[in-house]
């Protein structure tokens, strides 16, 4: 396997960075309702409402950090942000085969409902988050070393 050219790396590089901020956009938009928030996760039928609101008082900042450490291509937060752009896929796919029409709640409550276009979004952050693996390295060391031997 050739490794990748400077190009490349620098592509996926910006395009970590822009699935990084988009995360933390979205963490920063559902802060400030964290009621409506908890709402739309309950509507999906996965939690009871009581979970819902821990969950829509919890979920904005983890998003917010993977988001931060995403932007800043730390491996160790690329990975929990490929898992997070991972769980709206599916739960996004979820809704629309199941025609549960709830607001997608990505960015705050002015969502139109999940469509093909939250889909296909979700895909591709999810892509561009993943990119950002090519060419990182491990700047913490230990458990998340690039160290093959590890």
């Amino acid at each position: 396997m050739t490794s990748p050219t400077k190009m490349q790396t620098g592509l996926a590089s910006l395009a970590c960075v822009v699935a990084g901020c988009v995360l933390l956009y979205g963490g920063l938009t559902k802060l400030g309702d964290t009621e409506n928030f908890a709402a739309i996760i309950a509507a999906h039928g996965l939690v009871g409402e009581a979970a819902a609101r821990v969950l829509a008082g919890m979920f904005p900042w983890a998003e917010m950090l993977a988001g931060i450490g995403c932007a800043i291509r730390r491996r160790p937060f690329i990975w929990p942000a490929s898992g997070l752009y991972l769980s709206f896929l599916v739960i996004a796919v979820r809704a629309m085969v199941l025609g549960i029409h709830v607001p997608c709640g990505c960015f705050g409550l002015a969502d139109a409902p999940i469509g093909w276009e939250t889909v296909l979004r979700d895909i591709a952050m999810l892509a561009a988050a993943g990119a950002g693996l090519l060419g990182t390295t491990n700047r913490v060391g230990g458990l998340f070393s690039d160290d093959p031997s590890r």
